[in-house]
């Protein structure tokens, strides 16, 4: 009994071990450029949620970051017309991206990116172009999207001159 048992509690944990590593955030879910939610950032920073509005109304700000296939973090800021660009080598190690020897957690539900720090300070992305048509999936050939259809070639397929 103490053998089936023992043989039984291995089989839960490997299937255990291999369901979590099999929900580990890969490159290819996160590899684009991502809108940064401003607000958010600087209210996860500490700020009142007043405070971050009052600035927003100010200065114009936009911030974007673009995971590469070479596994590059760039982080470019838009404020007041002012660009500043930084870029990072990163690691993923199962839920968590590794850049600059900080490790955040990432979590990507449908189009949204989430990278939470250590210190809190959490990062809410949309997949850029997001609200415009929804992302593709991963086999899809490349045909998947929307498209802008040539209304004159469509017209003299069907007869019309």
């Amino acid at each position: 009994m103490k053998k089936t048992m023992r043989i039984f509690v291995l089989a839960v944990a490997m299937m255990l071990a291999l369901c979590c590593s099999a929900q580990a955030i890969t490159q290819s879910e996160i590899q684009g450029v991502w809108d940064v939610d401003v607000k958010e950032l600087l209210i996860s920073q500490g700020l009142e949620a007043a405070d971050v509005e009052a600035l927003l109304a100010i200065v114009d700000m936009s911030m974007t970051i673009e995971f590469t296939a070479d596994q590059k973090m760039i982080m470019k800021t838009d404020a007041a017309g002012e660009v500043s660009t930084e870029e990072y080598a990163y690691t993923l190690t199962g839920d968590y991206i590794v850049a600059d020897s900080m490790r955040s957690t990432l979590k990507r539900t449908g189009n949204e990116l989430t990278m939470k720090d250590p210190d809190g300070t959490t990062i809410v992305m949309t997949l850029h172009g997001a609200g415009a048509a929804p992302v593709a999936p991963a086999a899809d050939n490349g045909i998947v999207g929307v498209w802008d259809i040539d209304i004159m070639a469509v017209m003299k397929m069907s007869g019309a001159s």
